[in-house]
């Protein structure tokens, strides 16, 4: 459901397939997929907002997401699919980047 959801948001078919990244739906499903994993990750993007900036903090709340999911949980059919988002994200991200360098 959750890689749906970001390839629905990445992109949907009534904006000629171009759309955001996906981020909003990670998040919202980081926090029903595994809610201790991201309440680490959120407390880590909040101790580091403050000194090194919104996009270094993000970096590393969306890098720790998986490491923490990893570390505590144990239903690995959601690691996987979490490996997915994860996978649809840096394309989106990608896919993004280049309609920007375009303009």
């Amino acid at each position: 459901g959750l890689v749906a959801a970001m390839a629905g948001h990445a992109w949907p078919a009534w904006s000629r397939f171009q759309g955001g990244r996906g981020v909003a739906c990670l998040i919202g499903g980081g926090l029903v997929l595994a809610p201790l994993p991201f309440g680490l990750a959120l407390l880590l993007f909040g101790l580091l907002f403050r000194p090194a900036g919104l996009w270094p903090a993000a970096a590393v709340g969306l890098l720790a997401y998986p490491v923490a999911f990893v570390l505590l949980e144990t239903d690995r059919w959601r690691l996987i699919g979490l490996g997915f988002a994860y996978l649809l994200l840096a394309i989106a991200w990608t896919a993004s980047a280049r309609r920007r360098a375009r303009r």
